[in-house]
This record gives structure tokens, C-alpha cells and sequence, in this order.
């Protein structure tokens, strides 16, 4: 495997989000901190406007734009490329009614790249690239690209990151870059050359310059066919390659295979709905899971169950329950699944009501996505990591200039480390480069393009 394409390193990443799971600092090396790969992230319920246009090519808001500029990952002059290509699927998210998605987007974004040290260097060198005019942003390819995006739609939902997958393989996502390294020209992305591809190692701590070469073959050809392995041994799936219209990426044999249909045997640790037919659901049953149409309005339905079609919940009743819709927000509610849109039951209101926002109390109803809950204060509040001497671990980064430590008895951020300290990976550094060999800080190695 070759690093290629500023877009698949760093628009592809879906590990690079708040579900990005790093590994503690002690159970680190800085040569495997090259290996990051993970599924697209699937959480909560869509908003209530989505829509199907797609978004124009425009900044971010105010707001968003504040939060990456206090993260300190591209300095003071953000290039238009940088954050297109870092937050392409938050873009569509911008000026939408409910500015809480965008601003939820950008931080789940910082976040995850915030403890990725190979995605922090590759960000260090295409934004150099950018700046210095070796790679091109395309604005109108990159208008077209972001069209193919729906606006203002749930960007955790499996159905926001299959768009933003399949969209990356369309000419326009393709184009929305240009390398100016002609042939046998010195590289250090892929985005440099005009070939969009760099030869070089895997690891960007380990070697530098690579050169620009003709793309080779099995990098054209994007979609698996059946039979194709699509998932590492680890369990995750490169999302740049999908499987082929009518397949899925199995869990058990790591291939493309055919899409499932009503009654057969399905896999609950695959999220996509391409796993099964259209109008039907991996359900869970006591013969094990299968693909079952789900339930519609006033049909019965397992107590506390949820094969309920969309927009429904299961209401429990004497000898079993039954399909119910669920609730505005306003309504009346007795529990949370009766609201929707993952909206939660206010114990002090008995109303469906949404997140709480900044400064509200978060002790019974949890924070918009971009916020945090406070231990000291039970308040949501901007969070963009943690500080020093906080706890930290896999879901509480740090934030972008410190580390999380391992090694302490409990695990909490730290500053990071100059030159000569002794080090056990990248990210403990301030340069965010730990020598494999000495196991100490310095200079990472830098590529002269020239």
C-alpha cells in the first residue's frame, strides 16, 4: 500500500472522528501509529430538515470556523483546500436550521484527528502543499462534488457516510484537486502529482521524498466484486473501496457477497442496508438473525423491541406490545424512545424536547453533539479536549497540543515533549516524531519537493 490522493488520506479518513478509537500510549509503537483504518461511524437519528439538494461550495459559519482555528491544527492561514478536504462531509451542514450539526461535524472531525499522528502529519504536509501551490483546488469540480452530499442530513447515519463514500468516487470528488509534479518529479502526497499518485513507503515518519508515477491498475478500479476480500483481518473496511451494486461487505468472511434477501441468514455487525433487501432489516431472533420486513403502525412487536419500522417505537402492553408512532417534540412522552429523532423525554416537562445546548444543564438530558457535559458543573460546554492533568482515554482526547498518558497510574493529558525527550510514540512529541530506534523526540523528517 502506497499513500495517494490528498482526498483519500484525509476526506476519506472515518477513522478521524469522535468514535476514532487510538490506542492507549503505552500500548503504542511510532511505526504501527501508520496504520489507521476504520468504518464509516453510524450513531444517532436524522434531523428533522433534511433535505435531498445538495450544499454549494461555501466556508463553513463563523462559529465553525472558530472552533478549528482554537484547535491549532492548520495554524493561522487555513487554506480553502485544507478545509474542504478535512471537513468535506460537514460542509453540506452549514446554514442549516439547526447550526448544532455543523458545529457537531467540525468538532467530531478535531477530535479524531487530534490523537491520529500519521493523519496529523499528512494534514501538515498537504496543507503545506496547498499554501505553496503544489496542489490546486478546483472550485468547480468541488462545488459539484459537495452537490452530490444532502443537506443538512444526519452526517453519523450509515445512509450520510455511504453518500460521502459514493461520492468520493465520482469524477467530480476526483478532480476537485490538482497536482502540478509532473513524472519522476519529487512527492510527498499523492495530491502533489499530476498523476495522483506519490510512490513512497507507509509510513510519512519513515521516508520521504517519494516520486510522482503513472496510477498502477488495481488503484483505478474502486469497486470490489463478489467474492473480493473488503475488510482487513482487524475488521475494518477501506471506505474509498466499496462492493458493487446488489453486494455487501460481509463481517465473518471479509468479502463481497450478495445482498440478502427476506428470511435469509444476516450478520448484526454490519450497519449498511445493502446487507438486505430494500424493505427489510437484520433482525435478531432466537434462531439467530435474519432478514425481516420491519414492523408497521399497530402491529405487535417483541416487548422492548426494535424491529418497528422507522419513525415508531414499541409500546408494552400486557402479553407483548405494539407498534406506536413516536412523538413531536412538545408532545407528551412518558419514556425517550416515544420521541424522534433520537429527541429525549423531559423528566421535568414530560415533553419530547431536543439536546441541551451550551450552559443548559446536562444531568438529565444529554449535550448537542458539539458540546461536552462538565463534571464540575453538569453544563454543556464547548470541549475541544482535555486539559492538563484531566482524565483522558478513548472517548475524552486531549486536545490537539497535548498526549494522553498511559504510563500514569490513571491515564491523563500531558504537555507534550521537546527535542532529546525520551519518547514511546509520536504523539507524545512536540514535533510528532518519536525515533523508532532511540525511542527519543526530534526533528520529523521534512521532504524538499524541490
Amino acid at each position: 500500500m502506497r499513500f495517494h490522493g490528498l482526498v483519500v488520506g484525509l476526506l476519506a479518513c472515518a477513522a478521524c472522528g469522535d468514535d476514532a478509537q487510538p490506542m492507549a500510549d503505552d500500548e503504542r509503537d511510532p511505526a504501527a501509529d501508520a496504520a489507521v483504518q476504520g468504518d464509516a461511524a453510524s450513531d444517532d437519528a436524522a434531523s428533522d430538515d433534511a433535505a435531498t439538494t445538495g450544499a454549494s461550495f461555501e466556508q463553513l459559519s463563523d462559529d465553525a470556523m472558530s472552533l478549528i482555528a482554537q484547535s491549532g491544527l492548520f495554524g493561522e492561514d487555513i487554506p480553502d483546500g485544507a478545509i474542504f478536504s478535512v471537513f468535506f462531509r460537514c460542509l453540506p451542514l452549514a446554514g442549516c436550521a439547526d447550526p448544532s450539526l455543523e458545529l457537531a461535524c467540525v468538532s467530531s472531525r478535531i477530535r479524531g484527528l487530534q490523537q491520529t499522528p500519521t493523519f496529523l502529519r499528512t494534514l501538515q504536509t498537504s496543507t503545506r502543499a496547498l499554501r505553496e501551490g503544489r496542489i490546486i483546488l478546483q472550485e468547480d469540480a468541488a462545488s459539484d462534488c459537495l452537490a452530490l452530499l444532502p443537506q443538512c442530513a444526519d452526517f453519523t447515519s450509515q445512509e450520510y457516510a455511504d453518500a460521502v463514500s459514493q461520492a468520493q468516487q465520482t469524477e467530480f470528488c476526483e478532480a476537485a484537486f490538482v497536482g502540478t509534479a509532473e513524472l519522476g518529479e519529487p512527492c510527498e502526497v499523492s495530491g502533489e502529482c499530476k498523476s495522483d499518485y506519490c510512490d513512497r513507503c507507509d509510513n510519512p515518519f519513515e521516508c520521504c521524498p517519494g516520486r510522482c508515477e503513472e496510477k498502477p491498475e488495481e488503484l483505478r478500479s474502486k469497486r470490489l466484486q463478489r467474492g473480493d476480500e473488503c475488510r482487513a483481518a482487524s475488521g475494518s473496511v477501506d471506505p474509498t473501496r466499496r462492493c458493487e451494486e446488489g453486494t455487501f461487505c460481509t463481517f465473518n468472511t471479509r468479502m463481497c457477497a450478495s445482498t440478502r434477501l427476506e428470511g435469509d441468514e444476516c450478520e448484526l455487525e454490519v450497519t449498511v442496508a445493502e446487507q438486505c433487501v430494500s424493505g427489510t432489516r437484520c433482525t435478531n431472533e432466537s434462531a439467530g438473525p435474519r432478514c425481516r420486513p420491519a414492523l408497521v403502525e399497530n402491529e405487535p412487536c417483541p416487548r422492548f423491541g426494535e424491529e418497528c419500522g422507522p419513525g415508531l417505537y414499541c409500546l408494552a402492553m400486557v402479553g407483548g406490545g405494539v407498534c406506536k408512532k413516536q412523538r413531536e417534540r412538545g408532545e407528551a412522552c412518558s419514556f425517550s424512545a416515544m420521541c424522534l429523532n433520537s429527541d429525549r423525554c423531559d423528566p421535568d416537562t414530560g415533553t419530547c424536547r431536543g439536546p441541551a445546548t451550551e450552559g443548559e444543564s446536562c444531568e438529565a438530558i444529554p449535550c448537542e453533539r458539539h458540546l461536552s457535559c462538565s463534571e464540575d458543573t453538569k453544563r454543556c460546554v464547548v470541549d475541544l479536549g482535555g486539559v492538563v492533568g484531566e482524565e483522558c482515554g478513548i472517548r475524552n482526547p486531549c486536545s490537539t497540543d497535548l498526549y494522553c498518558d498511559g504510563a500514569a497510574q490513571s491515564e491523563a493529558c500531558e504537555t507534550r515533549k521537546g527535542d532529546g525527550a525520551e519518547c514511546r510514540s509520536h504523539l507524545q512529541c512536540t514535533s510528532l516524531y518519536c525515533d523508532v530506534d532511540t525511542r527519543v523526540c526530534g526533528p520529523a523528517p521534512v521532504c524538499d519537493p524541490s
